[in-house]
């Protein structure tokens, strides 16, 4: 165990710093340029081989992509660090609908960065010969990369549909794990669509205080005296009330970054449990067709000649018993050799699962605490700031 443990450190060294650095927007060459404008990241490592060294490339959220699909492909058991969102999710009216907008950029800017480094400190997905290729070269990192595309991602759903519907005996270890992912994603998105509502009414709240303040402003020049005075100051509290909401809210968002995350998590926790499924019911499958053969086997050696076999088969087939059996002896040596195999495909990709599920779970209550807290703090911020207002409205009202 110390020396396993020892080779994970050593893998998750050998790539000593990643950083997004810079991004760029491009065209993509078509007749019509402005349909094809996209968003390029400049992706910095340095990965130690075994000096470090040092890699610069641009990448696209496509890349991105092409790049976890081949992990989850690669990895089944592992839970692998979800990407950011491609368009914007739980949104608020002073949140950019645009993917090119420069601030929703920055964010997701961020969440990649965060998915490469997640993705290089896990000791099996660090050493993946694309994610390496992928921090290295620029255009050759595809060349080796076999998929199949839409029909391979077609083929993968409906082998997991077929599965969970026909499963006779699910794991119930991994029914729990598939009913909480899809509890934690239905209280995630709960969560996510309130506080977005929740922004929203904060900001026009805040808004309308501004309007506050410009009509205060214009009556104090009407007014003469300490009332004139007293209403300019109280229409500058107003647009300062007005103008606090906006950075805290926005400090907000980073808290509903770490929150969506654990929302995609959540499906890649329910992909784990699903491939579990899909060889559980092959599994059965080849149990079933073993059985039936034994069945079969058994029927031909108790009953001679015309045991187990239809008017049709006997004309078709004028095979001896003896041959038959034989044949039958040898289809069931070779299906309790896929079974033993199989079986123990299953348990090992069992364990590792459930080594991959423990450390998400921890991983997990840590993010979402952070991101709670960091929420809370900010709450805490719009509360002082409402406190201050009420207390100078007192303060205008009993100086009146």
């Amino acid at each position: 165990m110390a020396e396993a443990s020892g080779s994970d450190a050593n893998a998750t060294e050998n790539i000593v710093e990643i950083n997004i650095t810079d991004t760029e927007r491009r065209c993509a060459g078509s007749a019509v340029p402005l349909q094809d404008i996209y968003v390029a990241y400049q992706v910095e490592s340095i990965i130690r081989e075994p000096e470090k060294t040092p890699y610069i490339v641009w990448r696209r959220y496509s890349d991105f992509e092409v790049l976890h699909s081949h992990l989850q492909d690669s990895f089944p058991y592992v839970i692998i660090p979800p990407l950011p969102e491609r368009k914007v999710m739980y949104r608020w009216q002073k949140l950019p609908s645009d993917r090119l907008d420069p601030d929703f950029v920055e964010r997701r800017r961020a969440s990649l960065e965060l998915f490469l480094r997640r993705v290089a400190g896990h000791p099996e997905l660090c050493t993946n010969t694309l994610f390496l290729e992928f921090l290295k070269h620029e255009a050759s990192w595809r060349d080796d990369l076999n998929t199949g595309g839409l029909l391979h991602r077609a083929d993968s759903m409906l082998r997991s549909l077929n599965a969970s519907l026909r499963l006779r005996s699910p794991d119930t270890e991994f029914e729990e794990v598939k009913s909480y992912s899809g509890d934690l994603q239905m209280s995630l998105s709960n969560i996510l669509r309130i506080r977005a509502k929740l922004a929203d009414r904060t900001y026009g709240l805040h808004q309308l205080h501004q309007n506050y303040g410009r009509v205060l402003s214009e009556w104090c020049r009407l007014e003469r005296g300490p009332h004139g005075d007293e209403l300019q100051r109280a229409g500058q509290f107003m647009d300062k009330y007005a103008q606090c909401a906006l950075p805290l809210l926005e400090e907000q968002e980073q808290a509903a970054d770490a929150l969506k995350e654990y929302l995609f998590y959540a499906g890649a926790l329910g992909a784990v449990c699903k491939h579990h499924d899909v060889l559980q019911y092959e599994l059965e499958k080849k149990e079933a067709l073993f059985t039936s053969k034994e069945s079969q086997h058994s029927q031909i050696v108790d009953g001679g000649a015309k045991a187990g076999q239809s008017l049709v088969s006997r004309l078709l087939s004028p095979s001896s018993p003896e041959q038959r059996a034989s044949s039958l002896e040898l289809q069931l040596e070779t299906l309790q050799g896929q079974i033993q195999t199989q079986t123990r495909e299953k348990k090992e990709f069992a364990k590792k699962a459930h080594a991959e599920i423990a450390k998400f779970q921890a991983q997990k209550d840590k993010d979402i605490k952070e991101a709670l807290i960091l929420y809370v703090i900010s709450q805490i911020k719009l509360c002082n700031e409402l406190t201050s207002f009420e207390q100078y409205l007192r303060f205008l009202c009993n100086d009146s």
